[in-house]
């Protein structure tokens, strides 16, 4: 690894909302524990290990009163909703159990009838904590998922916004509209064009960036990856504390662009008290993590989580940011494989 030089500022700490999660025959992954999530959590492994399906996963328990409102906002296409379950089972079922600030939540979901792909006919079994104590509710739920609708039971459940590649498209007002974040951005445009020089609103109805030389400017002018990191920096400019969840995060991103964007990724984070839960195939990433950590003597705001599966069970490795860093440093060990460099050849850790 390039131990690199930065003027960020080092910042306070960040919540960790989520602590612990078990999954249940979520699409792919069966009798799954994570526990001990750091502030910033790395999904790696192979294609089809349960990488993406642990971003649902949570997306289910920080709203398990609602589950099938994750569909509607997450997916947008209610004929997706069966892919969630396991096919396997007679009577599919989903459970999604865990700890969010030291407190015990679960979601589950059990059809009695699977006959069409257009309704949902079963039980939504949920848990919340009520003055400490685990309360459970049960919903029968019979209803096309056009309508996307249960029982809903307001509790203090932080807020998780989840960025995919098809995401909305950038909204420079919510930038603008948080002077810290738009001084950020401005500052990470320029280390590529330093004629970025305004985020406004000329007409008091539209924003625009402002270039010295094109003028205002729209969202195509920006590679895929650079409106990635414009996406994910207007999403957490409306953020005060939550979850965020991001899928391939390095998607677009030329290696020049990857340290500069988890550097404005991590700052904003930890001021903003956000949790990050990222899906990377992507070892240079893991690496600029592990310097960026390191330099700002922060292994311990990180966490690698190695993802495995056979097709019928699954399993993790996971490793704390120091541990990481020694094993990178001493062994050179890809964390997307089970192997480390030795000489010009690879041998088996796990």
């Amino acid at each position: 690894m390039i131990f690199k030089e930065t003027k960020q500022k080092g910042v306070a700490s960040t919540i960790k909302y989520l602590n612990s999660l078990q999954v249940d025959s979520l699409k792919g992954v069966r009798n799954l524990e994570l526990q001990n999530f750091s502030v910033v959590n790395l999904l790696t492994g192979p294609n089809g290990s349960g990488k993406s399906t642990i971003l649902d996963a949570i997306e289910l328990i920080t709203n398990p009163s609602e589950p099938l409102q994750y569909v509607k906002t997450a997916r947008n296409a209610s004929n997706l909703f069966w892919n969630l379950f396991d096919k396997g089972e007679v009577r599919p079922r989903i459970r999604v159990s865990g700890q969010i600030l030291e407190k015990s939540y679960y979601t589950e979901l059990v059809s009695y009838e699977n006959e069409s792909e257009t309704t949902f006919l079963g039980y939504h079994y949920f848990g919340i904590p009520v003055n400490g104590v685990l309360t459970n509710h049960t919903n029968h739920v019979e209803l096309p998922l056009t309508q996307l609708q249960t029982d809903i039971i307001s509790s203090p459940f932080v807020m998780t916004e989840r960025i995919v590649n098809d995401s909305n498209d950038i909204s420079f007002e919510k930038i603008a509209k948080d002077k810290t974040v738009k001084e950020k951005i401005l500052s990470f445009l320029s280390l590529f064009d330093h004629r970025f020089s305004d985020i406004y609103s000329p007409d008091f109805k539209n924003t625009y960036l402002y270039h010295e030389t094109y003028g205002k400017l729209e969202e195509g002018f920006f590679s895929a990856g650079i409106r990635k990191v414009l996406k994910i920096v207007a999403t957490m400019s409306t953020m005060r504390g939550g979850i965020l969840l991001i899928d391939d995060f390095e998607c677009h991103l030329s290696p020049q662009t990857i340290y500069e964007s988890i550097s404005l990724l991590y700052s904003l984070a930890k001021e903003k008290q956000i949790q990050l839960f990222i899906t990377t195939h992507s070892q240079e990433l893991i690496d600029e993590w592990l310097d960026l950590c390191n330099f700002y003597n922060e292994l311990s705001y990180l966490k690698i989580i190695r993802l495995q599966s056979n097709g019928t069970t699954s399993s993790f490795t996971d490793f704390t940011g120091k541990e990481a860093y020694e094993l990178r440093m001493e062994k050179e060990l890809d964390f997307r494989y089970e192997y480390s460099k030795k000489g010009e050849s690879y041998e088996r850790i796990f």
